[in-house]
């Protein structure tokens, strides 16, 4: 890597992600995404995955340095087939998050493809979080690109409340992807968890197979 040693890498679809405070919504600018198109100044619904590295804060330097090549790597193999005008990738302070404008069963296949075991080294330790809501893309003529919305907010929650390998989603989000018999095949139901700012959440891991179900029911004929 060309990186000075006392920076971890970044890439070209970097972003920054302020820390949320108890009163408002999670705020992420966006650095420049070329070739993706400029993002419409309105609030859209759509499927965030948010992806953190659960072993980065205490690593040394050179080990976050790794980790973060190996998710960049990860990422590029989770997200091929997916048109660059159909999802927003962002970096962030411990990961990656993504919008994807495809629905969720899109979503939920690049959350699997993330674990998957990689042919190019160890896969990075994460916690994967899925959500589907509204999401606000902001532009100013004197400033890059900012995110906000629940959307991206419970994605976060989710990771947060996640192990390492662990891929949870929110109520919003199995209530989007289907229902009744297909919804069950795909996730299991863990409760009810409260996040730092008191707000309960329901939770539902997403299954090893729940992303070829999901597929699946998108693609049959209706």
């Amino acid at each position: 890597s060309s990186e000075p040693p006392h920076a971890p890498a970044r890439s070209p679809s970097a972003v920054n992600a302020a820390a949320p405070s108890p009163d408002t919504d999670t705020l992420i600018t966006t650095q420049p995404m070329a070739p993706v198109a400029a993002p419409p100044d309105r609030r859209v619904d759509c499927s965030v995955l948010w992806a953190a590295l659960t072993a980065y804060a205490e690593a040394d330097v050179r080990t976050q340095v790794d980790q973060r090549e190996a998710l960049h790597r990860a990422a590029a193999r989770a997200l091929d087939g997916v048109p660059p005008e159909d999802r927003i990738v962002l970096e962030t302070d411990l990961g990656l998050a993504v919008c994807f404008l495809g629905g969720p069963p899109v979503a939920a296949r690049a959350a699997s493809a993330l674990l998957a075991p990689p042919g190019d080294g160890a896969a990075p330790p994460l916690a994967l979080g899925l959500s589907h809501g509204p999401v606000a893309v902001l532009s100013e003529s004197d400033s890059v690109p900012r995110l906000i919305g629940d959307g991206v907010v419970v994605a976060e929650r989710m990771a947060g409340f996640a192990a390492a390998g662990q891929i949870l989603a929110s109520r919003a989000f199995t209530d989007t992807v289907a229902s009744g018999r297909v919804r069950d095949r795909a996730f299991r139901a863990l409760g009810t968890r409260t996040d730092a700012q008191l707000r309960a959440h329901e939770v539902f891991e997403l299954l090893p197979e729940g992303a070829a179900a999901l597929s699946a029911h998108a693609a049959a004929p209706t």
